[in-house]
């Protein structure tokens, strides 16, 4: 399954991309390929946020770093859904 082939011109939630410099096994720019491919894409308003961290690996970071990434991952999906209810 290639998520970056599967790319089409379509409006799209929002989307939070997380890679790290130092994944062994999911090379940081096929995240900055895919998110790059899909802000090109975008039929909607829909932010699409690329983070490429600079520590960790594959399974994650650890520690301080980790409780970092965790907090940026639940405030971004906070945010999306604040605004998706106040819209109601």
């Amino acid at each position: 399954y290639s998520p970056y082939e599967n790319v089409c011109e379509q409006p799209m939630p929002a989307v939070y991309i997380y890679a790290s410099l130092h994944d062994s096994q999911v090379p940081y720019w096929e995240g900055l390929k895919w998110g790059a491919a899909m802000q090109l894409k975008q039929k909607s308003a829909s932010p699409i946020l690329i983070n490429i961290a600079d520590v960790g690996a594959h399974s994650g970071g650890a520690g301080d770093a980790e409780l970092r990434e965790t907090a940026t991952q639940q405030a971004f999906m906070i945010s999306r859904t604040r605004g998706a209810h106040a819209e109601k």
